[in-house]
């Protein structure tokens, strides 16, 4: 099957849409929502400040790569101008990963800007992940996500297994439960 083309329409999750960024030029077309820098199009990192904004009205700082959200430690609510902690959760930790969470990934050789999804579903009975994303398959998404993760439980700790290395989750809110 032929991947689709720059801009195609992959699926959304939560009214937020991912699109395919076969063939883009980097560093590509800055992409703005409501006036505010959302990344270039369509990379990982504008996708997840696009649906952050969108959805949680929320904003993170000005990075260069998807892996140094990792190192980020707050959010910006746009309306009410709060600061929220960013709060890193890493792989293989006793505490779960939970829907809405940022999943980010390590800079590593194959993979020099690291990345970053949404997780979308956690099912610790099948043990697997659901991620919204953009710029790694460039697939149609099968529901409200684009690939499924495995999730692997050992000895009460959570390791997402992918096939590029994970640093872990951050969480932004409900965080009194932590």
């Amino acid at each position: 099957m032929e991947q689709p083309g720059f801009g195609v329409l992959l699926g959304s999750y939560k009214g937020v849409e991912g699109y395919s960024n076969r063939k883009a030029k980097w560093p590509g077309r800055a992409n703005y929502v409501n006036g505010y820098f959302t990344g270039y199009k369509y990379q990982c990192v504008e996708y997840v400040r696009r649906w952050l904004i969108k959805v949680k009205h929320l904003l993170f700082k000005d990075i260069s790569c998807a892996y140094q959200i990792w190192d980020l430690n707050k959010v910006k609510n746009i309306l009410t101008k709060s600061i929220l902690p960013l709060i890193r959760i890493p792989n293989g930790s006793l505490i779960p990963p939970i829907v809405d969470a940022l999943l980010i990934y390590a800079r590593e050789p194959e993979n020099p800007t690291g990345h970053v999804a949404i997780i979308s579903v956690v099912d610790l009975n099948n043990n697997y992940i659901r991620v919204a994303e953009q710029n790694v398959e460039d697939a149609y998404w099968a529901g409200d996500f684009a690939r499924e993760i495995k999730l692997e439980i050992v000895d009460g700790r959570y390791f997402i297994q992918d096939k590029f290395f994970v640093l872990g989750w951050m969480i932004y809110e409900n965080i009194e439960n932590f």
